[in-house]
């Protein structure tokens, strides 16, 4: 024998539905006016939308009566819509960088500066003495190989030493630092510090550099304010053999400083500051 087939359920009245949407939020009752064209209907209703826009956006009630000389005029569900889009537009993006630490590739040179006599200079000038700089060290370090500060903070150090082989200098001689960024592929590059100094210091001291960077006015306020690249030697007296008056530089601590705070910013601020010079999305 056949079974008899069964009429399908029929759906819920619209007063019930009415109940029901009445203990909704915004969201859901949006995603319930999806179902079908008479949850549409009734999930759509101004019963339900007017004391939500009233409530959340007050100082938009005066569309209400504007919006009813409209044709066809607008819904509360409708108005309530332009509310959500202009207040989220008021708010501020989230800032994110595009650019990976990955993307870049740190490249960082120190040079020692020796005196030449008879340099010829610009003009066939003759000065006495020319600063002429000796390259000492090249680091290259993919940003994929650097660690990253325990405190997510924009600030590497990077090892010097090269096995058995010291990188010594006299104390309170000249060196030359040069730090270039580098985006992936040579595609773009960004000079952090050029600039000169003296490494004349007490064993386990230490030799700072930095340089104010130009500002990148789109990037979030920490960064946009002003802020300087930081390159720090740790070195250390030289006792394998060498002078006293010796250092040997065994580390460079990099990183990016604000000067409203005089902290290293995050790592975070400090991408997106490079993604401005160096990557255009």
């Amino acid at each position: 024998m056949a079974q008899s087939l069964q009429p399908p359920p029929s759906p819920p009245p619209w007063e019930v539905l009415l109940l029901v949407a009445e203990r909704l939020d915004p969201r859901t009752l949006a995603t319930a006016s999806c179902v079908c064209k008479s949850w549409s209907i009734s999930m759509a209703s101004n019963h339900l939308w007017e004391p939500i826009f009233s409530a959340k956006f007050p100082s938009l009630t005066n569309l209400a009566a504007s919006s009813a000389t409209a044709s066809p005029p607008l819904s509360f569900c409708r108005l309530f819509g332009l509310g959500h889009t202009a207040a989220a537009r008021r708010r501020p993006a989230p800032s994110k960088p595009i650019l990976s630490l990955s993307d870049l590739i740190f490249v960082i040179s120190v040079s020692g500066t020796d005196k030449a006599d008879g340099c010829i200079v610009g003009g066939g000038a003759t000065k006495e003495e020319k600063d002429v700089p000796e390259l000492m060290f090249t680091i290259v370090k993919h940003g994929g190989e650097l660690v990253v500060d325990r405190n997510g903070l924009f600030k590497f150090d990077i090892n010097v030493s090269k096995g058995d082989e010291a990188v010594v200098i006299g104390a309170g001689g000249e060196v030359e630092v040069v730090w270039n960024v580098v985006l992936e592929g040579w595609r773009a590059v960004f000079t952090m510090i050029e600039c000169g100094g003296r490494v004349g210091m007490a064993p386990r001291a230490d030799g700072w550099f930095s340089e104010e960077l130009p500002a990148a006015g789109c990037c979030p306020k920490e960064v946009s304010g002003g802020i300087v690249a930081d390159l720090k030697l740790g070195v250390c007296k030289n006792g394998e053999g060498g002078k006293n008056d010796e250092v040997r530089i065994e580390s460079v601590s990099v990183g990016m400083m604000s000067v409203l705070s005089w902290r290293y910013v995050s790592l975070d601020d400090g991408l997106m500051y490079l993604q401005h010079f160096l990557f255009n999305p």
